[in-house]
């Protein structure tokens, strides 16, 4: 996404703040869709808000058939979706509505996590086969004051990422705090203004501009803004670098009630979700293509690998059913002739499991290594939002950071291979940081597997990133000693005894360091190792 740069002021008036006069031109690039008008980005330096000199909004009824099995699939982020209504006493909520619904996840984990009554609002035509999929009542219509929508009111309203796509966010806001009872909640969030600078990762910016759909972009300060003016008197916001997740109510006690977070409590009850959907939804559906991918996930990443192993199964059924193609061979999933959009992902999860759980090196790094080629694939299809969702492009930096670590106990010299490709990458593609992590990691399985050839052509660059930054520094962190340990006993290995032998002494005085934190298992393992240096240094003199 090719982004210029602006200076400049042109005349307009704030949608937020309402203030004429000069705003700052801020960046202009392409429209999401082809063929579409650039847009360009302005700054109110009064409220902070930004937004685009043409604030037509798109056309939400117009159905764009590709964006079903993308959304489905991979884009929708369930778990960040729900992970504020986590933070609301369910008791206190009876009928919730969700506005911009979309397919109507949100609304569907609420019914089944806390049992209320749940309704969505949202005209595109993803929202009518959402409703349709999962059997959430939906309101097929834009939502605004007017809308018939019954006489009773809303405890809790859920309006995520949709303030960002309106021209009027004062009418949406007003409309919102007049359907709410008087203990009601809302609950919304919306891209950081704060990423607006040339030094946000590409991906960031492009999810945070959407360029042609986000319309207006808040700060913390714009935010409290027109939400104090739509009524809201107590706020509260919680700010990440890419979101603004925010908590408003026109009296204290909804605010005051707030849970706090409990991720371990809301990732078991994502995956009992993920876990029941799954198995309702009919095997050869979209549908079942996401929540069994979303299942796998969750279970990788909590380390459940029972669970994992399962969830890969069920995942390999719809993936046969639906696509005709074998998860369970990445050869095969290189050659698929239709490429789901959670491929990339699927096949990063499926090499970590077989990697961390079952120990098999040589088959993670086929997964690793067509995880990358399907995420090129995706890049390439027809969908104009593939690879916005920003886990894509995270988990194939992954996949390019696993693949030489796998391939380390399995063919070592390619890893070394593989590793000087990664360095090869543009630094937006692969940056520098996870470079090096990257080979700190890849050097300690080759010591670890007794690839001491291959090693060894890792030592020097190791040597001078542990002087560049010291592991003592940090020794309390799990494994920042690690490299430190393995170049020390790659040089006992090689021969070079001395050099070990002060190198173990190095990893056993910053063990000692660290205290309790420290690790005692590599303390005890660093003083045998240099002892048995500094005899063998003394014995060949």
């Amino acid at each position: 996404m090719p982004v210029e740069w602006l200076r400049g002021e042109v005349e307009e008036r704030c949608p937020v703040c309402g203030l004429d006069g000069p705003k700052a031109t801020v960046l202009a690039t392409e429209h999401v869709v082809n063929e579409a008008p650039r847009i360009r980005l302005l700054r109110c330096r009064s409220c902070g808000a930004a937004f685009l000199d043409d604030l037509t909004v798109p056309d939400y009824g117009a159905d764009t058939p590709e964006m079903l099995d993308y959304y489905v699939e991979q884009g929708a982020g369930i778990d960040l979706i729900v992970a504020p209504l986590l933070r609301v006493p369910p008791a206190t909520v009876r009928r919730s509505m969700e506005i911009g619904c979309s397919f109507p996840f949100a609304s569907d984990f609420a019914r089944f996590a806390f049992g209320w009554k749940v309704l969505g609002v949202d005209p595109s035509p993803l929202a009518e086969k959402g409703s349709a999929a999962l059997g959430v009542p939906v309101v097929h219509a834009y939502f605004d004051a007017d809308l018939d929508l019954g006489g009773e009111m809303f405890d809790l309203v859920l309006c995520s990422e949709i303030l960002e796509h309106v021209a009027d966010a004062h009418s949406l806001l007003s409309s919102i705090r007049a359907r709410l009872s008087p203990e009601g909640l809302l609950v919304l969030s919306t891209p950081n203004a704060e990423i607006l600078r040339p030094e946000t990762e590409e991906g960031i910016l492009a999810r945070a501009l959407s360029p042609g759909f986000h319309l207006v972009l808040y700060d913390r300060t714009a935010l409290a803004r027109i939400l104090t003016m739509a009524g809201f008197t107590s706020i509260e916001i919680d700010e990440s670098p890419e979101t603004l997740r925010a908590f408003a109510a026109a009296s204290p006690s909804p605010i005051e009630r707030l849970l706090a977070p409990d991720t371990d409590a809301e990732r078991a009850l994502l995956r009992r979700y993920l876990s029941t959907r799954m198995r309702e939804a009919g095997v050869s559906s979209v549908v079942a293509s996401g929540f069994a991918y979303r299942y796998l996930k969750e279970c990788v990443n909590a380390g459940l690998y029972d669970e994992a192993i399962e969830s890969r199964e069920f995942l390999a059924r719809v993936y046969a059913e639906r696509y005709g193609f074998d998860l369970h061979d990445p050869a095969a999933c290189e050659r698929t002739a239709v490429v789901p959009f959670n491929l990339s992902c699927a096949l990063f999860y499926c090499g970590i499991l077989d990697l961390n759980a079952l120990q098999r090196p040589e088959r993670a790094a086929a997964y690793f290594a067509s995880a990358i080629g399907a995420a090129d694939r995706i890049r390439g299809s027809a969908c104009p939002f593939a690879l916005y969702d920003g886990e894509t492009e995270m988990l194939l930096r992954q996949s390019h950071k696993h693949l030489p670590m796998a391939l380390a106990a399995s063919d070592p010299q390619r890893a070394v291979r593989e590793l000087a490709r990664l360095e090869a990458m543009d630094c937006a593609a692969f940056p520098g940081a996870l470079l090096e992590e990257t080979y700190a990691q890849t050097f300690v399985r080759l010591v670890n597997a007794g690839a001491y050839a291959a090693a060894e052509e890792l030592a020097l660059r190791m040597a001078l990133v542990i002087e560049r930054d010291p592991p003592e520094d940090r020794a309390g962190s799990p494994g920042a000693l690690d490299p430190l340990y393995c170049l020390a006993m790659l040089a006992l290995q090689r021969g070079r005894s001395g050099e070990a032998a002060e190198l173990f002494r190095r990893v056993a005085v910053a063990a000692e360091g660290a205290g309790a934190n420290g690790p005692q298992e590599l303390l005890r393992s660093a003083r045998d190792h240099e002892r048995l240096s500094r005899e063998q240094a003394a014995a060949t003199g």
